[in-house]
């Protein structure tokens, strides 16, 4: 019973944070035609997701693939956009 509850509410506060700061920062960085993370911030917060998503996938956990994955795709575009979409602006 506990497991699903702070898997319920692990799953919540993950996706607040992937809907809320994600795509802020994926939208300032189109704004200002720049983005303003260091490039090992980025790799970090990329690989964390996938291997967080990979953890999910091995153990059979929705509640990790479904924020994972998500925020997989996130981190995916901020990628992007630092090496190869605003490269050159910094």
């Amino acid at each position: 019973m506990f497991e699903n509850i702070f898997g319920l509410l692990a799953t919540i506060s993950s996706l607040s944070l992937n809907v809320l700061g994600m795509p802020t920062h994926i939208l300032k960085h189109y704004r200002e035609k720049q983005v303003g993370l260091t490039a090992p911030f980025v790799i970090l917060a990329f690989l964390t997701h996938i291997f967080l998503l990979s953890y999910g996938i091995s153990i059979g956990s929705i509640y990790i693939i479904l924020t994972q994955a998500f925020g997989t795709v996130l981190s995916s575009v901020i990628f992007i956009q630092k090496f190869f979409v605003y490269r050159n602006t910094e």
